[in-house]
């Protein structure tokens, strides 16, 4: 028998090691209370919605804040015709459709089917048309923060101030929305 000198202590059992599992992009929007409009309304988008939470391909989310979504001067589940007075009146169904198209759209908007990604290309997002640029805010930023960036669509900047990587993509937390319309 050997000596308590001559023996290793080991932390764990032999063979067992201790691994960390990153959670889904689905799990961070759940337990991130200032996405939580972002993600009611991503939750409405049954096939987005399974891409988030599975393990299919990897997506970069572009989440606003819940601040930025109640800034919108019209709301993401809304359509788009501004010019409510000579409006015909629609059912409930037809409206209903209407929303849920607007909601797709919307969250379409903010997802890059793709990741990870490079900052120094544009990328499409899952809405056809919608290109996502990154610019740098700060030009003696470092350049492999996500931080020192913002999101600019058609001209419109929203700074990138939380980043979460997932098992199966990247989740960047902006300041305002991808504007869809």
């Amino acid at each position: 028998m050997a000596s308590q000198h001559d023996q290793v202590v080991l932390d764990r059992p032999a063979g067992s090691m201790r691994t960390t599992v990153l959670p889904s992009l689905s799990d961070i929007l759940t337990v991130q209370s200032k996405l939580s409009i972002f993600h009611s309304y991503l939750r409405e988008v049954r096939d987005i919605h399974q891409r988030v939470s599975g393990s299919g391909s990897n997506s970069t989310l572009l989440a606003p804040t819940n601040k930025a979504v109640m800034q919108l001067p019209r709301k993401p589940h809304l359509p788009p015709d501004d010019n409510t007075e000579n409006m015909p009146e629609i059912s409930d169904m037809a409206f209903h459709q209407a929303s849920q198209e607007a909601v797709n759209r919307w969250i379409s908007a903010h997802i890059i089917p793709e990741s990870p990604i490079a900052f120094s290309s544009t990328h499409e997002t899952l809405l056809s048309g919608v290109r996502i640029e990154f610019h740098k805010v700060n030009k003696h930023g470092d350049d492999s923060d996500p931080k020192e960036f913002e999101v600019v669509v058609n001209g419109k900047k929203s700074r990138i101030v939380d980043v979460y990587e997932a098992h199966n993509g990247v989740l960047y937390v902006i300041e305002g929305t991808i504007p869809v319309y």
